[in-house]
């Protein structure tokens, strides 16, 4: 089903309900983003905020090829932690999808075993805010 998110005064989702089950990755620092790019056509009178979310996966095995395969035949939506400690959530009413991905085997000894991928989303608004320690990331499973 899909989810009900209820806000406070500013906008900030406080609670969830009928959540969908989120996995939560860790990411090395520096390896992962998150940008929401602003596109607007003043002729059409539209606003689109495409949002992108680049993540890192390290140590190419069978359970992470198994998830990239669900995730890539997927609708998703996604939580970020920001280096600021807010929490964001991503694709809420159209979802994001895989848009690009590597798996990298490694040549030399310093080279990449893993995983690059990006997902892509289009939303009528911006990405929200979800208020640190509340109900909603409880209900999602986020610690």
């Amino acid at each position: 089903g899909s989810s009900v998110y209820t806000v406070d005064s500013t906008d900030i989702i406080t609670g969830a309900t009928t959540t969908p089950t989120y996995f939560q990755y860790e990411q090395p620092r520096e390896g992962s983003s998150f940008n929401e790019e602003i596109t607007t056509s003043i002729e059409n009178g539209t606003t689109v905020y495409t949002q992108t979310l680049e993540l890192l996966f390290h140590k190419n095995d069978s359970a992470l090829r198994n998830q990239i395969l669900l995730m890539a035949q997927a609708r998703l939506s996604a939580v970020v932690k920001d280096q600021n400690g807010k929490w964001w959530l991503l694709g809420k009413v159209n979802g994001i999808d895989i848009s690009a991905g590597s798996r990298g085997f490694g040549k030399a000894y310093g080279d990449l075993n893993g995983a690059k991928l990006t997902f892509i989303g289009k939303e009528a608004s911006p990405a929200q805010e979800i208020e640190s320690g509340s109900a909603a990331l409880t209900a999602m499973g986020i610690s």
